[in-house]
């Protein structure tokens, strides 16, 4: 912004008036850091870096306005594709920003007027892929500068899917893959997406769950079958704030349910309004000894949905190729446990599993805090121990990295802030800090989102 605002007079003003175009049409968070990034991404064809503001200086007013005229253009076109294909009337869902800015340029800067059916599915197509694999958790501005290449190929919606590895495979959600997920996941956003297509409405209300934002409500979720229920040594927090327990419903809806089980409360709400929200209707799956059951039957239920919602806009010329899965990551799992605090000597657990392997490991707290607040504000790489090994805290670009036994855990400083405020707040007694059998990784390692952990 800086260096927009000393080269090219009165762009504050200009990113201003878009921003607040966009916010009284419920996209808010198309404000003036986005509507930056965008016109950089479209005038210099890629990602920030330090080369970025150089050449920003070096480039012509003609230059800069017709980049800005690209930048509007192309969200005019985007956010009614948005509104019009995915229900989705706010941005405040979207898990990432970023993964707007090549569609940007690739319908900013199309001289038709028109958009055939094909073209705008493919990109719904690419937007929901590159949302579930986490596109721009790691190394965000290669990958940006990637996809801003592809979208100005010849044909950008198959450019932009070869650079997801999907032009020879079909992408499909299995239950597996939802095994363990959270709100923090982007499968989280996709639960949304086939809730709005389900025509999913608040209950006892019947308000919209994703209501217009003028006078609407705050979207929020809740627990099918309330923590209060599931107080038993059977259900970790994990089992209790699995994705498959959480419904779009007001505060409003949960106060109505009051911490009751399922059994007592569902009797209340119609068969369709508890269908669309994907929910089975099995009476044995009410109470806490069926939980098990309803968290594999809801996810069978999930998977479905989210598979129709990625088929109605998979594009044709990616038929007759195998399936894969949509998530590289299936099957995978990363869980988190703090025990005790930052100042108390605390320690947070590791747990890894997978396809025949398992992994345990540790950390101080206040080390490995230190060492993401140091690469968070400062951009400072650093060390921290894990399992009585040293490893390195990396920022590569704006992605923070760091080994953690098989898995090589990214994402941006943000987000690792986050969770860690997450288990800050879940906390648990040092005094409760289990043995721990833990062992050096000497396999490879692959890449986990750290939004994917619990």
């Amino acid at each position: 912004m800086a260096t927009l605002s000393t080269r090219w007079k009165g762009v504050l003003a200009e990113l201003q008036s878009e921003s607040e175009h966009w916010l009284r049409h419920g996209y808010g968070h198309i404000d003036v850091n986005f509507l930056s990034r965008a016109l950089a991404g479209v005038v210099l064809g890629r990602g920030l870096s330090v080369w970025s503001h150089s050449k920003l200086r070096q480039t012509s007013d003609t230059d800069l306005e017709r980049g800005w005229d690209v930048v509007k253009h192309g969200l005019r076109r985007l956010i009614p594709l948005l509104q019009s294909h995915l229900k989705l009337t706010r941005s405040d869902p979207l898990p990432s920003m970023i993964v707007l800015i090549p569609l940007v340029v690739l319908l900013g800067e199309r001289k038709d007027d028109t958009i055939d059916p094909e073209t705008s599915n493919g990109i719904i197509y690419w937007l929901l892929l590159a949302t579930i694999r986490t596109r721009y958790s790691g190394s965000t501005d290669t990958r940006l500068s990637q996809d801003i290449r592809a979208a100005r190929q010849e044909d950008p919606v198959r450019s932009l899917l070869e650079g997801l590895n999907v032009e020879s495979s079909r992408a499909e959600v299995t239950e597996r893959a939802l095994r363990g997920r959270t709100k923090e996941s982007p499968y989280f956003f996709l639960s949304l997406l086939v809730a709005l297509a389900g025509n999913a409405r608040d209950w006892w209300h019947g308000t919209e769950v994703l209501p217009d934002i003028g006078d609407a409500p705050r979207l929020e979720h809740h627990h099918v079958h309330p923590p209060s229920t599931l107080d038993d040594p059977r259900f970790d927090k994990g089992m209790i704030n699995d994705l498959a327990n959480l419904v779009f419903i007001s505060g409003q809806a949960n106060k109505k349910i009051n911490g009751r089980s399922p059994a007592q409360y569902f009797p209340e709400i119609s068969e369709e309004e508890l269908r669309s929200h994907l929910v089975p209707l099995d009476e044995a799956l009410r109470n806490p000894d069926g939980y098990q059951r309803f968290l594999n039957a809801r996810r069978a239920l999930l998977a479905d949905a989210m598979n129709s919602l990625l088929d109605r806009f998979r594009p044709s010329f990616l038929d007759e190729v195998a399936t894969e899965n949509a998530d590289p990551s299936a099957g995978l799992s990363l869980d988190l446990a703090l025990y005790g605090g930052i100042r108390d000597g605390g320690r947070i657990v590791f747990t890894a599993s997978g396809d025949g392997f398992a992994w345990a490991g540790s950390a101080g707290m206040a080390e490995l805090d230190n060492a993401i607040e140091s690469a968070r504000v400062a951009g400072i790489d650093s060390d921290v121990t894990i399992a009585g090994e040293s490893v390195p805290v990396e920022m590569i670009e704006d992605s923070l990295q760091v080994p953690i036994g098989p898995f090589l855990v990214t994402g941006t400083p943000e987000e690792w802030r986050a969770v860690f405020d997450r288990e800050l707040e879940t906390s648990q007694p040092l005094s409760a800090l289990p043995p721990i059998d833990a062992k050096q990784w000497d396999g490879n390692l692959t890449k986990f989102a750290i939004t994917s952990t619990d």
